[in-house]
């Protein structure tokens, strides 16, 4: 569980790195949504990059582990339902979802804000 967060934590940081050499596509605002079974929570909303950063860090932690699938596509909703139109919005996770029954919904969602979703696996549970 520790290499998936060094895993995170490496991919967070080329995602800002990336973002920060773009001056040209300001970012408006970030947001954070969190899904540990059972709650999705959206934890921070801003428009400063750094507020962002420290919330994505004091984030990263392992909750007990272990417990696969998680809540990914109610998470991936309410990003989509906070978050401007035509965003970015990053995935990152190990689990399978559990929730895939919201899965028509998201993709309603990304064709009506126009917004993109990206996937940053860092392992897969062993569904059965």
């Amino acid at each position: 569980m520790f290499d998936d967060l060094l895993q995170v934590r490496n991919g967070v940081q080329n995602i800002f790195q990336a973002i920060s050499e773009q001056q040209d596509v300001p970012v408006l605002n970030y947001a954070l949504v969190t899904f540990h079974d059972p709650d999705v929570a959206l934890t921070t909303l801003t428009a400063d990059q750094m507020t962002f950063e420290n919330a994505v860090e004091d984030a990263l932690d392992v909750h007990g582990g272990g417990d696969c699938p998680e809540m990914s596509i109610g998470g991936i909703n309410l990003a989509l339902r906070r978050s401007l139109p035509r965003s970015f919005i990053f995935v990152f996770t190990d689990a399978s979802a559990k929730d895939y029954h919201l899965t028509g919904q998201a993709l309603s969602l990304i064709q009506e804000t126009q917004s993109q979703v990206i996937f940053v696996l860092t392992g897969h549970c062993n569904d059965q």
